[in-house]
This record gives structure tokens, C-alpha cells and sequence, in this order.
């Protein structure tokens, strides 16, 4: 199990740029990746990293995110899409039943588990349900807030303000992951593809 992250320049993935990922493996170490100066320049922008992000993504079950089914793994498709990486999705496995007819399953390459949407089930009575307030309220330390200014020279490629969108991202998997333990107890698991 993963605990996924991305940090953008913008919400719309037609006109914006992925600066950064994390992944955090359940007890384990963050894999992280950022884009650097240069593929901005040489307008490479985001694809290796893109790329990047989807072969470590790979190596999971499953992926936990909070909003990612309507940001990170919609943005992450749509960049894969458009770079021609290969995003996961069904596999098609053959069954023969027991009355030796075929039968074609399809399977998820991944299964896809959104934080976001047991807080807005179990915590609905809360004013917000962005990541930063339900941390706050839960007592989950390590939300890192960013200056707009650092997110503005991150997007022209600073290398110390990307190094600080990075860092906020690696602090959001980690909170990511303690908030997946605080409500483990109130999820009920489904099985949806990435």
C-alpha cells in the first residue's frame, strides 16, 4: 500500500505542470521526484516525471490518496494520456468455469482507496473537508503551508522553491498515511480501479 501525493502549478491539467510527487510506502520510506529547471526551459516540462511517478505508482496494490479521484490519479491519467505513458487500468483474465465455459474477467491492475470521500462520509458535520482542517481537528501534525509566492517561482522553475513545494509534498504523505490509521476503524474497503 502507497500513500500518494502531487503538487501542481494549477488545477486544470491542459494548462498546468506537475512540479512534484510522493508516495510513501505504508510504514516504510517516501519515493519522490521533482521537476527540475532545465525540462522547464528546454520545455520538456513534466513528462519525465510523469513517467517516473507511474513506474513507482506500479509497483503498488494499492494507492491512497485524499481528493485523488478527482485530482492526482485524474490529473496522472490525463498527463499519461497525453505523453503516451502506460497508465494502469483493467487486465482481461480468462476463467473457465466449471462447466468449461470462458469467461472474460477484468481485473484492476490497481485498486484505488480516497480518503477524502470516508471524511466526507464519517466527519461530514466539519465546516471543511480539505486535508489541512481535518488534520487540524484530528490533532495530525506536519500539514506545511506554502507561501504563493514560492508556488509562483516553483512554476518558472526556482530550485529552492521547488525544493519547498517537494518538501510540502512529502510532509502531505506522511500526514496522508497517519490520517488512513486515525480513520482505518471507520473505512469500509471497496475496490475501485485507479
Amino acid at each position: 500500500m502507497g500513500y500518494l501525493d502531487i503538487e501542481t502549478d494549477g488545477l486544470t491539467v491542459d494548462f498546468s505542470t506537475m512540479l512534484s510527487w510522493s508516495i510513501k510506502r505504508k510504514d516504510g520510506e517516501i519515493a519522490y521526484d521533482c521537476v527540475t529547471k532545465k525540462e522547464l526551459f528546454d520545455l520538456k516540462f513534466d513528462e519525465r516525471i510523469v513517467r517516473s511517478c507511474i513506474e513507482e505508482i506500479k509497483k503498488y496494490k494499492i494507492i491512497v490518496t485524499y481528493f485523488g479521484t478527482r485530482f492526482d490519479a485524474s490529473f496522472l491519467r490525463a498527463k499519461s494520456l497525453h505523453y503516451g505513458i502506460d497508465f494502469p487500468g483493467f487486465v482481461d483474465e480468462i476463467i473457465v468455469t466449471k462447466s468449461g465455459k470462458e469467461v472474460c474477467k477484468y481485473n484492476a491492475e490497481l485498486y484505488h482507496f480516497d480518503l477524502y470521500y470516508l471524511v466526507r462520509s464519517k466527519l461530514g458535520a466539519l465546516s471543511r473537508k480539505s486535508l489541512e482542517n481535518v488534520c487540524d481537528w484530528l490533532g495530525i501534525e506536519g500539514k506545511t503551508p506554502l507561501k504563493k509566492s514560492t508556488w509562483r517561482k516553483a512554476r518558472y522553475g526556482d530550485p529552492e522553491s521547488i525544493l519547498e513545494v517537494l518538501d510540502h509534498n512529502r510532509a502531505d504523505v506522511k500526514i496522508l498515511e497517519e490520517l488512513h490509521k486515525r480513520l482505518y476503524s471507520f473505512s469500509k474497503w471497496t475496490r475501485n480501479p485507479l
